[in-house]
């Protein structure tokens, strides 16, 4: 599409990819060799070098790269004298794009525009009805599946920030994270990533799956008993897992032969591994370490456990500040304390006219406006006061500033 918009404008379109893309997407390259106008250069042997030779191929005539890639790898190559000018000629010499309802379009999307309406569980519906177990699934395969549910239900097809938001998983997270989680809990998809882009998938219907009973049910005790009432890392939770269904099969596992022993395929994903033991009972949610994503689970029960003691509240708000929606699965009382009492809520309405960052996350997880729930800002600040007499008295002056009013009788 970008190729073809492009070639309408006046340019002559060079391909750059690395022999991973020519393997996976041979016939795509060809139908576009096969364009005038268009070159698709011999494959780059490794993905760290296809950067630098459109950057050197560009530098050297004179040519626009059309990317939404920042060159961050290939910038950390060079010394830091050349860095700053190397930022300054890809602000300059490097097009970004971006699909909408027109197709193809030079520059970011603007912000400002609607949300596209996202009925999760209506597309899942429509792609259960269509999943096909005896096929192997790429990248290419999934995103004709999205376009065809879209282009006949004659909606915009809404951005993978957006399907991210609507799935509580974290906004960069790959294409086949997000049809995973969409398919989930009626298919498990087992397969590869490969590389940056592509994966090659398999999905079978839970309720089909050819599993070891016995050990099926010892992992669901064995897990049951890790998370009862406790939050657990992912590396935790696999190691524990790993040495109690070892000590109970009196012999050593590891990932691979969990898998083996379970009667799954080795490409399945731990998370998978959790779906198909626990289903929808186990609770889970993400944080960035060090640039490092780690998992976090726990179990669905009367008593939801409260946060990891290394996790505070301003971690998970910067997590979705930075649109990690991931950590929306946690359930909103181990955010708040006492939450059916609303004792913390005071402090979320201090900024006055419930404009916290904290107050917006606790809304949209229960779902209310402010109104709904207390009929107006001034009752909730009554009833907030009512049920915590400690707390200072609040009101809002006819500019809408919240103002603290020590005179103030409560009604």
């Amino acid at each position: 599409m970008a190729t073809e918009a492009l070639l309408r404008q006046g340019y002559t379109v060079i391909v750059v990819l690395n022999t991973r893309y020519h393997d996976i997407w041979a016939d795509e390259i060809h139908q576009l060799e096969s364009i005038e106008n268009v070159f698709v250069p011999p494959p780059i042997p490794d993905s760290k070098s296809d950067d630098r030779v459109m950057v050197k191929y560009a530098t050297n005539k004179g040519c626009k790269i059309l990317s939404n890639d920042k060159f961050r790898d290939h910038l950390n190559t060079l010394s830091k004298e050349k860095r700053s000018s190397a930022k300054v000629w890809i602000n300059s010499e490097v097009l970004q794009f971006h699909f909408n309802e027109k197709g193809f379009e030079l520059g970011l999307e603007q912000g400002g525009s609607p949300p596209s309406p996202i009925n999760v569980s209506d597309l899942a519906d429509w792609m259960v009805n269509r999943i096909n177990t005896n096929h192997q699934y790429n990248l290419m395969n999934m995103v004709r599946f999205f376009l065809e549910y879209y282009d006949q239900s004659r909606l915009k097809l809404p951005t993978r920030k957006e399907f991210c938001q609507a799935l509580k998983i974290r906004s960069d997270a790959r294409f086949d994270r997000i049809v995973k989680a969409l398919l989930a809990p009626t298919f498990v998809g087992f397969g590869q990533y490969d590389g940056k882009i592509d994966f090659s998938l398999k999905f079978q219907e839970r309720h089909k799956l050819s599993l070891n009973s016995g050990v099926v049910d010892e992992c669901v005790r064995q897990l049951k008993g890790i998370l009862h009432s406790n939050w657990v890392d992912g590396l935790s939770l696999s190691h524990q897992l790993n040495v109690g269904l070892g000590n109970t099969l009196g012999r050593r596992v590891n990932s691979d032969t969990l898998k083996r022993h379970l009667g799954l395929p080795k490409t399945t994903a731990f998370r998978d591994i959790l779906l198909v033991c626990l289903g929808d009972q186990f609770l889970e949610f993400e944080l960035k370490r060090q640039g490092q994503y780690q998992q976090w689970y726990g179990l669905i029960s009367d008593e939801v456990p409260k946060l990891p003691v290394e996790i505070k509240l301003k971690h998970l708000l910067k997590e979705v500040k930075e649109e990690n929606y991931s950590v929306l699965n946690i359930p909103i009382s181990p955010l708040v304390p006492e939450i059916d009492k609303l004792v913390a809520m005071e402090n979320l309405w201090r900024v006055g006219m419930g404009k916290s960052e904290i107050a917006k996350l606790v809304l949209e997880e229960l779902g209310n406006s402010v109104k709904t729930l207390f009929g107006s800002l001034s009752n909730m600040l009554c009833v907030v006061n009512q049920w915590y007499h400690g707390w200072e008295h609040w009101y809002f002056d006819s500019n809408g500033n919240l103002r603290e009013n020590i005179d103030c009788d409560l009604i």
